[in-house]
């Protein structure tokens, strides 16, 4: 984190990531194949998702850095179909817990030892060239310290997963784990979002009907966008926010929204190219404005700001259908069978 070359426009070396995600899918195909699963990618080839990938290459082609946006949407589509493969190379709930209770073990195991044996590598120090201010926080294997409150957040669900699926002990431990990491990681936001989603996901379970699911899920996270974004375009919000005890900037953020939402009002159908923005000389070099930071804060620290900037107006909506309405929808009738409820 110390590197200065941390502060130059680079995409990393990405080589082996890229690798490693698409060993995956070639290991995951030939395991569907073997199985005789070869068809099941095809039943979640929705017109939603072909729509979505049509327009993520039309941003593509139109992108301000094609080479990049290019990159990362290869990548993105082999994330994609290796979680969508997943699914099919398990034999049920039970094994999949135990993929999963592998993975977060892992992960728990390095980022704990990591903070005991290499704390220089693993916590932010004040002699970090990017954000010093950070000093303290633990990041365990990740390069920053908000990506893996992220990860704990996920492996704290996954660990209640784990325990309602009768594991109870380990599932226990898994996320008493990874709430300390999170604690530790100074990650407010993804602490905050976590004891929500538990919340919304306790009444939405107990919901009846689909609409009073859509409106326990989504009325909630207009508002927080309301309370969030909201305050750099309406008074309203920033009045009500103003009566909030939390700190009305967001720590900073609300310059990087102001900042996003000028770019995004220059392009706003195609946007700047499918993960392109925040590395390109639009938001390096964008600003007449020489005292203004937010160009260098590498994203938005909003996804739907980001998605909107990166795929345009479009391609949030196609997102929003593809994993907000749809996903809730089979949700709605996956849980009427019983067999389903721990897993959905």
């Amino acid at each position: 984190m110390s590197d200065p070359r941390r502060l130059t426009k680079s995409v990393g070396n990405e080589g082996p990531l890229y690798f490693f995600a698409f060993c995956a899918v070639m290991i995951g195909a030939g395991c569907l194949y073997l199985r005789h699963l070869t068809a099941s990618i095809l039943v979640q080839i929705t017109k939603c998702n072909l729509l979505l990938l049509a327009w993520l290459s039309l941003t593509v082609v139109l992108s301000s850095d094609p080479g990049t946006s290019l990159r990362r949407l290869a990548l993105t589509g082999a994330t994609f179909l290796v979680a969508a493969m997943l699914p099919w190379l398990v034999t049920g709930p039970r094994q999949l817990a135990n993929l999963l209770i592998v993975a977060a073990c892992v992960v728990l195991y390095l980022c704990y030892a990591g903070t005991a044996l290499v704390p220089g590598l693993t916590i932010h120090q004040a002699s970090d060239v990017v954000e010093p201010h950070l000093a303290g926080d633990w990041r365990g294997i990740y390069g920053y310290k908000n990506i893996t409150a992220e990860v704990m957040a996920v492996f704290v669900i996954v660990g209640w997963f784990v325990g309602r699926i009768g594991r109870p002990i380990v599932g226990a431990l898994v996320s008493i784990s990874a709430f300390v990491f999170l604690l530790l990681s100074g990650g407010k936001s993804a602490l905050g979002v976590l004891f929500l989603t538990a919340a919304i996901a306790f009444i939405v379970v107990r919901s009846q009907t689909l609409w009073m699911k859509a409106l326990v899920a989504f009325v909630p996270l207009l508002l927080l966008a309301f309370l969030s974004i909201g305050t750099v375009v309406s008074n309203t919000a920033a009045s009500i926010l103003q009566l909030l005890p939390i700190d009305p900037t967001f720590t900073g953020r609300t310059d990087v929204w102001r900042f996003a939402l000028e770019k995004i009002s220059a392009k706003p159908i195609t946007g700047y190219g499918f993960e392109a923005f925040w590395y390109s000389s639009a938001a390096l070099f964008g600003s007449e404005d020489p005292t203004q930071w937010a160009g260098s804060a590498h994203t938005s620290h909003n996804g739907y700001l980001d998605l909107a900037l990166t795929i345009g107006a479009p391609g949030l909506l196609l997102v929003l259908i593809a994993f907000l309405a749809v996903p809730l929808y089979h949700f709605h009738h996956a849980i009427q069978t019983a067999a389903n409820r721990s897993l959905a």
